[in-house]
């Protein structure tokens, strides 16, 4: 049974994923052309991920190899993989294991909640084990380069196939946790759960940043003194002995690991029904008489809009992070971007030329910046497949395509804007830049987040997913989300493109506005497209 399960739903995800669904909600037919065009795709990405794990290993594996460390080569990449693993799948187990929509269908059926359980666990532990690999083989492939030794090969691979169990097992739990306490307060639940959520990204980031300052470290005194650095990091050096097949870090890792899946697995089953049929307990609402204010259609859409992407936390730490990641590089830049420009002209020379002429060269990164952070915004990406099967309620008001399809982009609209416009004074201010600088680094950010907005709405019509069992589906896991996060990238690498060639050649202004000038001219041909051949192809629906 739990095999019959989870063939269902990976077929069933890959299958909405590139073929999407018909009107009835059944798998549309996929052509050979469109899987080897769907798997090329993927493969290119994990390529990419591949490489860029591989130019960080290899010159670690070159300076610790050489040296003896090969513990703490392992260690290193061992907890990295694990905290990737684990910060990932950490809120994707809740919606996965408690939310999901055919709960209610499982149960009716003859099927013990253990293997539902054991189902949802092993679709997480899948995809993290996708996960553990593009992590793990460069990985290795950089220690059989620079090694004879094959033990670490073959406790590479002991550690690439319990590792994954150990981290989802452990994200299963703490996703337990969370459903429990979020219960507890019902309230004031979303709150929680994106301050938990915020919470566990910080560690991860600060841990990460901490980590690579440490890596630096190690390469540059790494033959001065590998013995002092040997013992700093003895804790990594445990850890990564597993792969070389010490006895006993071995014992512990495997006792440890195997206890925790056990325990995770047996309580979570133990207490499942409980946990997703529980009925939390709400005031009775009492109605009062009072005037009824007249909105237009598309004013009281978009407060729709923002009510269910503020009630979502799947939603918002999906799609809105973006515009906390903006706010944050703004102010840091507005702390930290002026003494930059002040420790390079007392470098050279303190001449007032000098710092405006340093200023004019950075202005163009801080603008790129911003619109790299906003372009992690994608919010509209998954705003019109949100509605699932209650589409059929707005296709049966009359309301123009247009309006609905504005009107999904509204959030993204107004949250970006504003983050933007808050960033770019913030940046304006705190850098010092010129006059002529203030405006394009607020107006930039303005004209590429109304850009993310429109052709995230545009690629959702075009790929929409309107068949899920939870959120995270839709704003995580969808072919529209997915396509809009390589567009936005897209466009946040040519805005860094224009900013390295204001750098060297000059002309900063100039490039820049007419950077300002494209995006502008993109706006409204997205807008075009949404009143034009877009609102007809959701008229279809």
């Amino acid at each position: 049974m739990i095999k019959r399960l989870l063939t269902i739903r990976l077929r069933g995800a890959f299958l909405s994923a590139v073929g999407g669904k018909d009107k009835n909600g059944n798998a549309k037919e996929v052509s050979a052309a469109k899987i080897c065009l769907y798997t090329l795709l993927y493969a290119f990405i994990a390529v990419v991920f591949f490489a860029f794990v591989f130019i960080m290993a290899t010159p670690l594996a070159a300076v610790l190899i050489s040296n003896g460390g090969e513990t703490l080569y392992f260690g290193i990449f061992m907890l990295l993989s694990f905290t990737a693993i684990f910060v990932l799948s950490i809120f994707e187990t809740k919606s996965e294991l408690f939310e999901c929509k055919d709960n209610d269908l499982l149960l009716s059926m003859p099927i013990k909640p253990r293997d539902i359980v054991v189902s949802r666990i092993f679709t997480v532990l899948f995809y993290n084990y996708l996960t553990e690999l593009i992590i793990m083989i460069p990985v290795m492939i950089s220690y059989a380069m620079f090694s004879g030794s094959v033990i670490g090969i073959f406790g590479g691979i002991y550690v690439t196939l319990t590792l994954p169990v150990i981290a989802t097992s452990l994200s299963v739990g703490v996703g337990y946790l969370v459903h429990i306490i979020s219960e507890k307060f019902a309230r004031f639940k979303n709150l929680l759960v994106i301050f938990l959520s915020m919470g566990f990204m910080l560690v991860y980031f600060v841990g990460y940043t901490a980590l690579m300052e440490n890596l630096e470290g190690i390469i540059e005194n790494i033959d001065a003194n590998f013995e002092e650095i040997a013992e700093a990091f003895s804790f990594v050096g445990v850890i990564g002995s597993v792969a070389l097949f010490k006895v006993l870090p071995l014992i512990i890792y495997t006792l440890l690991g195997g206890c925790i899946a056990y325990i995770t697995l047996r309580t979570v089953a133990k207490n499942y029904i409980r946990i997703i049929t529980r009925t939390t307990k709400s005031k009775r609402a009492v109605y009062k008489e009072k005037a009824l204010a007249k909105k237009s259609p598309l004013v009281a859409l978009s407060k729709k809009e923002l009510g269910r992407f503020f009630s979502s936390p799947t939603y918002i730490l999906n799609g809105g992070l973006g515009l906390v990641f903006q706010i944050a590089a703004a102010f840091m830049i507005a702390f930290g971007g002026s003494d930059i420009i002040q420790i390079e002209a007392e470098g050279m020379a303190e001449d007032p030329l000098l710092m405006e002429s340093l200023t004019m060269m950075l202005a163009p990164i801080f603008i790129a910046l911003l619109v790299f952070c906003q372009s992690m915004v994608m919010m509209s990406s998954s705003a019109l497949s949100l509605e699932g099967k209650s589409l059929w309620i707005l296709k049966s008001m009359p309301l123009k395509a247009e309006t609905v399809l504005l009107s999904k982009c509204m959030p993204h609209l107004i949250l970006g804007c504003a983050s933007s416009l808050l960033s770019g004074i913030v940046v304006a201010i705190g850098a010092g830049v010129t006059p002529a600088e203030a405006m394009l680094c607020i107006t930039i950010p303005l004209a590429a987040s109304v850009l993310f907005a429109f052709s995230g709405i545009i690629i959702n019509v075009l790929f929409p997913k309107f068949e899920f069992v939870n959120e995270a589906q839709v704003v995580k896991q969808s072919l529209a989300t997915f396509l809009s996060m390589l567009f936005n990238m897209l466009v946040g690498i040519m805005v860094f493109i224009a900013a390295i060639v204001s750098m060297v050649i000059g002309y900063a202004s100039v490039i820049m506005l007419a950077v300002l000038l494209t995006l502008v001219l993109a706006d409204g041909l997205m807008y075009l497209i949404i009143k034009g051949p877009i609102s007809k192809k959701y008229s279809t629906f």
